[in-house]
């Protein structure tokens, strides 16, 4: 079997028409308030909301684009929860 790299991927979705990128360019403060995840101690659980909130663009936007593209200075601004993303 053979293993299809990310320009097989692309070409995949170009030939469905689909030619946009969707940046995941999150900021927490941005994401609204009703949507952080809350560890039951007024802390909010910055990992958690952060995925959940990509997770929704995702689910939202899949069949209409052709990659997404975390910049990962975003999730760097948030220490090491926003770090743990990319792990």
């Amino acid at each position: 079997m053979r293993t299809r790299n990310f320009r097989d991927l692309l070409e995949t979705r170009w030939a469905k028409g689909c030619f946009v990128c969707v940046g995941l360019d999150t900021r927490l403060d941005r994401i609204p308030n009703h949507q952080h995840m809350s560890d039951g101690k007024d802390g909010i659980l910055i990992e958690e909301t952060i995925f959940a909130y990509n997770r929704a663009i995702v689910d939202a936007t899949h069949d209409i684009v052709c990659a997404y593209k975390p910049n990962i200075a975003f999730y760097e601004a948030q220490g090491e929860a926003g770090g743990e993303l990319f792990n």
